[in-house]
């Protein structure tokens, strides 16, 4: 339980640190675009499931908790991150094509999913 709260603030400050940094109220370079922030641990990723919508723009941002280097590779959309606890990094992609796309690192034998759906019409 005490895990989770960490994890639950640590996904809390990180979303508000990304957010704020760099932010410019002339800069529309995030507009239309959603943040996903990604949390790995020697347990796995945070969130292991992912849903977006095809079309929709994505900035995957990647931390760790963990003392060794981890990574975020998502081969289909040529991201391959790498962090370190306390550094955060970042890719940015769309998905056009509906479907469900894993990620994962090798190093940590850890893995998750991204379903891809389209948007409901009116």
């Amino acid at each position: 339980m005490m895990y989770m709260k960490f994890l639950v603030l640590t996904l809390s400050i990180l979303l508000v640190s990304y957010s704020y940094s760099g932010t410019n109220k002339n800069d529309n370079k995030n507009k239309g675009s959603r943040v996903i922030v990604i949390i790995a641990s020697n347990e796995g990723f945070y969130p292991p499931n992912i849903t977006v919508f095809s079309g929709e723009k994505i900035t995957f941002v990647l931390t760790t908790i963990t003392k060794d280097k981890s990574c975020f590779m998502l081969p289909e959309k040529n991201i391959f991150l790498t962090a370190k606890r306390g550094n955060i990094v970042s890719a940015e992609t769309k998905f056009d094509t509906t479907g469900e796309y894993s990620f994962y690192c090798p190093s940590g034998d850890i893995k998750g999913k991204i379903l891809v759906i389209d948007r409901c019409k009116k």
